[in-house]
């Protein structure tokens, strides 16, 4: 059983104290994860800063403002990129990541195939900090997974905290023991009359302590994190020496990241955030300037969370390997399976993506 899941049913009042910065992550508009299968279209693209600059304004004033003719020219050909993501264990999560040349993304007309048997290990490996805040806001959006991008960020700066470092270690040993209790009862039912319940304890001291639990936060409460006022909207702000984030105190949800390092600097804005299927929410864009200066934007088209799946990842990203091999052959390409996972000279490719 997740921790997580035993601190929000321990502690109800976490949802009005003030966030950890782990949390702060956690995506809470969006309904858990629960498919074995999920599958998101998006787009990249890079633009240049002055468009931008242009586009960012228009969207800011209204719907009813038109783009300017010309504002998207000098673009780099745009990425249409389909995902597929499975949870292999409860730790291990594989990627299917399919590459097309337009938005219709018909399988059969699929330009690159890359399978990835757990993904949050290759992010945590990998050493471009570009492309791991971007697969780690990817799965913040789309598993509402915290972990990853919490391991990101601290590697960024030491002084972020966990969530598993922001526990009250008063309270810390009482979790595990509650933990041990529901997992022993859960292998066998009849042990719920013989071992005692954490919650229900006889000692008075003990239940004292229990009483308390429910009336105070299990998260150490920061400094670094503090609600600010900024152009007449509040924020949760966190501000670390090489970290500035600023969410919406209403809705939880990111609206600006600013990351400094020996490379440069590296800024998101996130907006339009929509409900894709109902119960599962994500930013509709995603504009990202990368340490370079050089600017991208993510369009997420399309989220869509499956209860079964027929197939597994491998066996997917085999049959899609397949249909590439044969578009490729039919073109006069000689296609080996090498071929398969080649790094191409490619801005948005070398950038972002594995």
């Amino acid at each position: 059983m997740k921790l997580k899941i035993i601190i929000v049913f321990l502690f109800p009042i976490l949802a009005f104290a003030k966030p950890t910065m782990e949390g702060l992550f956690r995506n809470v508009n969006s309904a858990e994860v629960e498919g074995e299968l999920t599958l998101v279209r998006f787009m990249i693209e890079e633009l240049n800063n002055e468009s931008l600059l242009k586009q960012v304004k228009v969207e800011e004033q209204g719907p009813e403002n038109n783009v300017e003719p010309g504002m998207m020219e000098n673009r780099v050909a745009p990425k249409f990129i389909k995902l597929l993501l499975s949870k292999e264990s409860e730790n291990k999560m594989g990627l299917v990541q399919l590459e097309f040349l337009d938005n219709k993304m018909k399988s059969s007309e699929v330009t690159r195939v890359k399978y990835i048997s757990d993904i949050k290990d290759m992010v945590a490996l990998d050493t471009s900090l570009s492309r791991r805040i971007f697969y780690s806001l990817l799965l913040m959006y789309t598993m509402n997974d915290s972990v990853v991008i919490a391991d990101t960020l601290k590697k960024v700066d030491m002084d972020f905290k966990t969530n598993e470092e922001s526990i009250d270690e008063g309270k810390k040993d009482f979790l595990k023991k509650y933990k041990n209790y529901l997992e022993a009862i859960k292998q066998d039912p009849e042990l719920k009359e013989s071992v005692p319940n954490p919650l229900k304890p006889e000692n008075p001291d003990e239940l004292e302590f229990v009483k308390s639990l429910e009336k105070s936060s299990i998260y150490k409460e920061s400094d670094k994190i503090q609600l600010v006022r900024k152009e007449g909207q509040f924020f949760w702000e966190l501000g670390l020496n090489n970290i500035n984030a600023l969410f919406d105190n209403k809705t939880g949800r990111l609206n600006k990241l600013k990351l400094s390092f020996f490379g440069g600097d590296i800024e998101i804005r996130a907006n339009d955030y929509l409900l894709f299927d109902g119960i599962h929410e994500a930013p509709k864009n995603i504009i990202i300037r990368n340490s370079d200066q050089r600017l991208f934007r993510v369009v997420i088209f399309d989220y869509k969370n499956f209860q079964t799946s027929s197939k597994s990842l491998s066996k997917r990203a085999e049959e899609y390997k397949k249909l590439l091999e044969q578009r490729q052959q039919a073109q006069g390409f000689n296609v080996t399976a090498s071929d398969f996972n080649e790094k191409k000279v490619d801005i948005v490719q070398d950038t972002f993506l594995f």
